[in-house]
């Protein structure tokens, strides 16, 4: 029997990896800057997601590509040749006897296990998530020290590495196609050592320089990639909120004159008008516009991470009656949007009365509601809603 059956006394897989103390870290605006480290409440997580890491079908998976998998580590400059090769599981052993650490991308896309931690993982923090395994040889050092332009989880799956950090008094906070600062990595001092093993997790804030080596014991972990947004995507999407607005009056629309093209450069007076409509914005910045923008991100966020993997089948539920009990799906977001009148989830929305929005705040509390709970006049139809909810792999049956 498969150790994934070690989280059945929790409420998802998600819930074996993330406790309360390491959520509350994350969803903290100031803790979440800050390196965390701590105990997985599934100590047997790494040993069921082990079962499931088989580096030979990986590799062979791979198709002949070094997309899905490549080699990293300091003596990577050696490795010309390695391009005009096909990869395969021998030539990966001896790459890992030579002291290389081997990387496989996107396995998400390759272990179901994995993909459901990202999926739970994105729905919890309403962030695209992505997963790397990374296997490091004895006394190897994997990457050089450098930083991440998202935030990371570490997952020790087997063996130990020692990892070296170093948070900064004044933070980066890197973006993804924001310029690589080597000053920034070269100019950190202080030094926090954390040795992982198995059953330990470590959370990396973007832009904390960090690197990470094998002693003893050779090293197998999953770093969980977390695509969040920055304020820099609310003001954006806030100025554009603004421009389409017919009342504008802070003349957003207003052209770009041919001659600060045709000059190269925007002239004095150009940067005074472009000023005073900043000015006017922020004395006339509203909840109503913020909220208005923040809803527009969301929902931009909740199409972008549609799946057909999400979606569920109601009609395997064929015996579905008033009686049947329903609970959200761990995989899938579910926000409610006030200003919008909606709820909306991984793919889609739909509108919310009251009664809605009361359930839409039930569900996300993790409550389970039975079908005749539901909206509407009969059992026919609270069954049409409750099999809706499950094609759209919000709700599953109990």
């Amino acid at each position: 029997m498969s150790r994934l059956w070690c989280l059945e006394d929790f409420n998802s897989q998600l819930a074996g990896l993330l406790g309360e103390e390491a959520w509350r870290h994350l969803s903290d605006p100031r803790a979440c800057g800050e390196v965390h480290a701590w105990q997985l409440p599934c100590p047997e997580l790494p040993l069921a997601l082990l079962d499931r890491f088989d580096l030979d079908a990986l590799v062979l998976g791979a198709g002949g590509s070094w997309g899905g998998i490549r080699v990293a580590g300091r003596q990577l400059q050696a490795l010309d040749w390695i391009t005009s090769v096909t990869p395969t599981p021998s030539l990966i052993r001896r790459l890992l006897s030579e002291g290389h650490t081997i990387v496989v991308n996107d396995l998400q896309e390759k272990l179901h296990p994995v993909f459901q931690l990202c999926q739970e993982m994105s729905a919890r923090l309403l962030a695209g998530v992505n997963c790397n395994a990374y296997l490091t040889p004895v006394g190897a050092e994997g990457l050089e020290k450098h930083y991440d332009d998202e935030d990371v989880i570490v997952v020790q799956i087997s063996g130990a590495k020692t990892w070296r950090l170093f948070p900064s008094a004044s933070p980066l906070n890197p973006c993804p196609g924001m310029d690589y600062c080597q000053v920034h990595v070269d100019a950190c001092g202080e030094v926090l050592t954390q040795v992982m093993r198995p059953g330990q997790a470590l959370y990396i804030p973007r832009g904390v320089p960090h690197e990470a080596f094998c002693a003893d014991e050779s090293s197998l972990h999953f770093t969980f990639s977390i695509q969040g947004l920055s304020q820099a995507d609310l003001l954006r999407e806030l100025v554009d909120q603004m421009a389409r607005n017919p009342d504008d009056p802070h003349r957003f629309r207003e052209r770009v004159p041919a001659g600060w093209l045709l000059a190269g450069q925007v002239p004095a007076s150009g940067r005074n008008s472009l000023r005073m409509a900043l000015l006017a914005m922020a004395e006339n910045l509203s909840h109503a516009w913020l909220d208005r923008a923040l809803a527009a991100l969301l929902t931009q966020r909740c199409e972008g991470m549609a799946s057909p993997l999400l979606r569920g089948c109601a009609e395997l539920e064929a015996d579905l009656d008033d009686a049947s009990v329903l609970r959200r799906r761990a995989t899938q977001a579910l926000v409610q949007v006030p200003g919008l009148g909606k709820a909306l989830f991984k793919g889609g929305s739909f509108d919310l009365d009251a009664q809605g929005a009361e359930l839409v705040g039930q569900w996300t509390a993790g409550a389970r509601v039975a079908v005749c709970d539901l909206p509407g006049e009969d059992e026919p139809s609270r069954l049409s809603l409750a099999r809706q909810l499950i094609d759209f792999g919000l709700m599953e049956r109990v």
